[in-house]
Formats: C-alpha cells, structure tokens, sequence
C-alpha cells in the first residue's frame, strides 16, 4: 500500500516532468554548464544570467527520466 506522502511525492514528480518549468534557452545567457549521467543517459544544459551578484534568468534543456526532469523543473521554481 502506499502512504499520502509517496502518492504526493509522486504527482509533483510526474506534474513537473510533464509541465517543465523553466526549459526553454536563456539568450543571451552569462554561462552555462552542460552535463551528462553516463549511467543513466540523462542530458542537461543549465544557462543562467546575473545583474550584478543577482541572479536575473535561469532556463534549462535536457532530456532524461521523469525524477531529472522534475528536479529541473523545481530548482527552476525556487
């Protein structure tokens, strides 16, 4: 049986990875950072831009499984 708690964990999972938040290019972007999960396959490139110290834009690509995606979509969130 599964608890409330792992059924909510699952929906915020399975939402974020179908509604990405934040996955479309940053232009132009400050830097970035490309990586890849050889054990898995997962892909993401990560572009931020700054004003000053501050971060000003976050935007995300990649591809992978439902939980990479998710986290994506929630680090782009907060």
């Amino acid at each position: 049986m599964v608890s409330a708690i792992d059924q909510l964990y699952q929906q915020v999972i399975m939402d974020h990875a179908a509604e990405k938040h934040g996955s479309s290019p940053v232009t132009p972007s400050d830097t970035s950072s490309y990586q890849v999960n050889p054990t898995c396959g997962d892909e993401v490139t990560l572009e931020v831009t700054l004003e000053g110290d501050t971060l000003a834009g976050l935007a995300w690509q990649g591809q992978g499984c439902s939980i990479s995606q998710a986290s994506l979509s929630m680090m782009n969130d907060l």
